[in-house]
């Protein structure tokens, strides 16, 4: 895959969504997971490996969901609804003007691509999903998912990057 890549800013109201278009090829998009940099992401040689094998041949686009990584910090609570992923899913595809995409889910990621393609077949040429599950609240045991939202909410500010 190349090293091309380009971080562009989708304007979102008043807010923007921070995406990356990397390689040639058919368009291969990834729904964004539940925290995410794009730029320390692609540091990481596992993930960077990962992306480069999965999308050979591909231009490969991904995004820092609102709240996280390049995104705005600003989330309102139809951020945090599938609809709201599915709907930003789609305010991306139609800003980067493509009709028909392959979507891969990874993690959390995986709801809005199934959401988006039952949503919406016609844009969808084909659909990859891998850590994938069907109840989001049944992988960690009561309290464990709570004690991780508690601590997530409690540092937010410290563990999110300086802007």
């Amino acid at each position: 895959m190349t090293e091309k890549s380009e971080i562009r800013f989708l304007p979102l109201g008043a807010r923007r969504l921070a995406y990356e278009v990397r390689g040639d090829g058919p368009p291969l998009v990834a729904p964004a997971w539940w925290v995410s940099h794009l730029e320390l992401d692609w540091q990481s040689p596992d993930v960077r490996r990962f992306w480069e094998g999965v999308a050979k041949d591909h231009t490969l686009i991904r995004y820092d969901r609102l709240g996280v990584g390049m995104s705005d910090r600003t989330v309102r609570d139809f951020d945090l609804t599938l609809d709201g992923e599915v709907a930003t899913l789609r305010t991306l595809l139609d800003e980067l003007d493509l009709d028909r995409v392959t979507l891969i889910g990874g993690s959390s990621g995986t709801c809005t691509a199934i959401a988006f393609a039952a949503s919406f077949p016609e844009r969808v040429d084909r659909l990859v999903l891998y850590g994938s599950y069907p109840h989001g609240d049944a992988l960690t045991p009561p309290g464990v998912a709570d004690a991780i939202v508690a601590a997530v909410r409690a540092h937010w500010d410290s563990l999110a990057p300086a802007q």
